[in-house]
């Protein structure tokens, strides 16, 4: 940079290098060098946009890109990033307009085809944003992003099966793809699919042992399927885990109740409970265990402790 003070190249990669070491104040600076020095429309001059949606600062980042689509309306990429803006704002119309340039130069963007699907879906407009992923896939039928998106709009359509059909796709092209993978456990429990779902998930957690929500399904699986040995193991993974998590403990308890266990359950329960004093599913299981064994005194009192 002493070198040579308006090379954009150096510059970015010096901004790049501060937000690495999260000094955000230089960073900046760096990137708004960047944007001066950059042409209008390059996309050199972009960088200080996705540096402020990086900072959570997306009125400064939508500032900046909308005078370069006013200024260089046939920058794509600064369309792009303003429908994104957009659409995480919730402005839907906003972002379709913003995606008109950008499909009318080039309708073969995917990605563009992609947004527009996503925001007709959020509109609640599900037989367009149907035929959007649908065109998205006919340009990429491995994008599995597409994938899962098309399962959600058959879910608003009543159209189980093709929602699962489409997760089933999406996992396979990207097994590690959690939404997706996640949802159609959900599904198969829902729909009472279990093996399939126990399946699934015993390959995710093989692959990603971190993620409590898969756990959680694991074990519920298998609890519905009258197996509370795995399903209490699956469960444990969670209080390993997240030792503070009140539903750790509480869902332990659940599968050791449903093995017969009661007094492990009730320390179980208790533990949930201390973790978190107004979590009520514990106690009502306390309560219930207590009126099952004839003891309505011993359930008043523990109500009237918490």
């Amino acid at each position: 940079v002493a070198r040579e003070p308006k090379s954009v190249e150096a510059h970015s990669l010096l901004g790049a290098f501060y937000l690495a070491k999260r000094d955000v104040a230089q960073a900046e600076r760096e990137f708004k060098v960047v944007a001066d020095l950059a042409p209008i429309g390059s996309a050199a001059r972009l960088k200080l946009v996705d540096f402020y949606l990086t900072a959570q600062k997306p009125d400064e980042a939508k500032r900046i890109v909308s005078e370069i689509t006013q200024k260089a309306p046939d920058s794509m990429p600064a369309w792009h990033r303003l429908a994104q803006i957009a659409f995480a704002e919730r402005n839907y119309d906003e972002s379709l307009r913003a995606l008109k340039p950008i499909l009318k130069k080039n309708p073969s963007d995917l990605d563009g085809h992609f947004l527009q699907g996503r925001v007709r879906l959020a509109k609640g407009e599900t037989t367009e944003a149907i035929q959007e992923f649908q065109q998205v896939l006919k340009l990429e039928p491995r994008f599995a992003p597409a994938r899962y998106e098309l399962a959600l709009a058959h879910l608003q359509t009543g159209n189980l099966q093709q929602a699962k059909a489409e997760l089933k796709e999406a996992t396979s092209i990207a097994p590690n793809y959690i939404e997706a993978t996640l949802l159609l456990a959900d599904l198969n429990l829902q729909s009472g699919a279990l093996q399939p779902a126990i399946e699934d998930l015993e390959k995710f957690v093989a692959r990603q042992p971190g993620l409590l929500q898969a756990h959680t399904l694991l074990g519920t699986a298998y609890l519905f399927k009258g197996e509370p040995v795995k399903a209490t193991e699956a469960f444990r993974k969670i209080v390993a885990l997240e030792p503070k998590n009140p539903r750790g403990p509480y869902l332990v308890g659940m599968g050791l109740r449903a093995q017969g266990k009661s007094a492990q359950a009730k320390q179980e329960f208790e533990a949930a409970i201390a973790l978190a004093p107004a979590y009520i599913e514990p106690l009502t299981q306390l309560v219930d265990m207590a009126l099952l064994e004839k003891r309505p005194d011993a359930a008043l009192n523990r109500v009237t402790k918490q």
